[in-house]
């Protein structure tokens, strides 16, 4: 590097809805991976709902599905791993899309 800081890009997504959100997050991952777009920082917010990992049965912060849908709350799975967490608008969400080192 000749002294150049690296480019990020800054995205604040507008919308607050859980499927579009998740569905971003697969795009921007395979867009940087690709070197479609620069590594990218990402800030969102969901409307209320549960995102559970892609594997539920050997996730850890599992959920009551009988209490979730009493609540009304909608369960997205996301593929990038992790327990269930609970989300509404007073959640910041943020993601780091980096390119993958060869060999990972």
């Amino acid at each position: 590097m000749t002294g150049e800081r690296p480019r990020f890009d800054l995205i604040v997504s507008e919308t607050t809805d859980p499927g579009t959100n998740l569905a971003l997050e697969q795009k921007f991952l395979r867009d940087v991976d690709s070197g479609a777009r620069p590594e990218t920082v990402r800030l969102w917010v969901n409307d209320p709902c549960l995102v559970n990992g892609p594997n539920p049965s050997r996730s850890s912060g599992r959920f009551r599905e009988e209490q979730a849908r009493r609540l009304g709350l909608p369960v997205h799975i996301r593929s990038t791993g992790g327990g269930c967490v609970y989300h509404d608008h007073g959640n910041l969400n943020w993601s780091f899309y980096l390119r993958r080192a060869e060999g990972f």
